[in-house]
């Protein structure tokens, strides 16, 4: 049975709403073309060349449709994705100006390469995201165009560990108190040797502890593309004591303020004319309740 289909709206403050209105107006493009011609004889009538722009509009915005809604999620790690999706869509839009479109939409396309350039030019050396790239299984040095930027995230990563090493060592470095010296009758032969052997006890220091889980980790294999990061990193946390707990401390980055924004909408939704005595704790309560009642309800 088919599916009742409307025409979609767009709204000025989603884009993507645009890129929806566009893709189901062509979709219902013979409907269109004969409820025009029943109704009324003072609507604007499309010329094909008109409906093949609409067209390949879709086909320009589809794939920032797709890496928006990717960088737009909140329930996976977003942080990681920003460069190699930027990445992937400045290749993109290059591909489709080699290819046969139209003046128009070759127009925008171009408008839209060229945006990316110069908004998104500098971000492999942006500090936190150029982190979360590298410390992803998936990307590490290959997320990344520039090698200089690459290296910078890899020294990053260095200083973040060593310092773990350092906070974990601190109260070793505490001076002990005396040890009573043994008597000479429970003495042993090897007493000599344990002495010597303490004393050439190699010290690991923090930074080469480092260098060596990292070593480590970029001689790994790639992780899938479409698993979930987190789930290797609690799997191999053992591996890589020090990486493991600069992940957990800085992996977790959000690539857009989309998440940020859905929350405030709802709270928009709660505080209205006939509520504003709510307190904000109880606006608190009720984003919090909002938030978690579908998993409540799935176990």
């Amino acid at each position: 049975m088919l599916s009742l289909k409307k025409l979609i709206q767009s709204v000025p403050t989603r884009w993507n709403s645009t890129f929806y209105m566009l893709s189901r107006f062509v979709e219902l493009k013979d409907a269109i073309k004969v409820t025009t011609a029943l109704t009324s004889n003072t609507l604007p009538v499309l010329s094909e060349e008109e409906w093949e722009i609409c067209k390949d509009l879709c086909t320009v915005l589809k794939p920032f449709e797709e890496i928006t809604k990717q960088l737009s999620g909140e329930k996976y790690i977003t942080g990681s994705d920003a460069i190699p999706l930027t990445r992937v869509l400045s290749s993109v839009c290059k591909s489709m100006l080699r290819q046969k479109i139209c003046a128009p939409v070759k127009s925008v396309l171009e408008m839209l390469n060229q945006e990316i350039a110069t908004r998104y030019h500098n971000i492999e050396h942006s500090g936190t995201l150029a982190l979360c790239t590298f410390l992803d299984p998936r990307y590490r040095k290959p997320g990344f165009v520039d090698t200089t930027a690459a290296e910078a995230a890899k020294k990053h990563a260095l200083e973040l560990a060593t310092k773990v090493f350092r906070q974990e060592k601190q109260p070793e470095t505490q001076p002990s108190a005396p040890q009573e010296a043994t008597s000479n009758c429970d003495s042993s032969v090897w007493e000599e040797f344990d002495r010597m052997i303490a004393n050439t006890q190699p010290q690991g220091t923090g930074t080469s502890g480092a260098i060596v889980q990292v070593q480590r980790f970029l001689q790994e294999a790639y992780y899938p593309r479409t698993a979930d990061p987190l789930l290797r990193w609690q799997k191999h946390s053992h591996t890589y004591p020090l990486l493991s707990k600069v992940v957990r401390e800085r992996f977790g980055m959000v690539a857009s303020s989309v998440p940020c924004e859905r929350i405030f909408s709802k709270a928009g939704a709660f505080v209205n004319e006939k509520r504003t005595r709510l307190s904000s704790q109880h606006v608190r309560q009720l984003l919090f309740l909002n938030a978690n009642y579908s998993q409540w309800t799935a176990s």
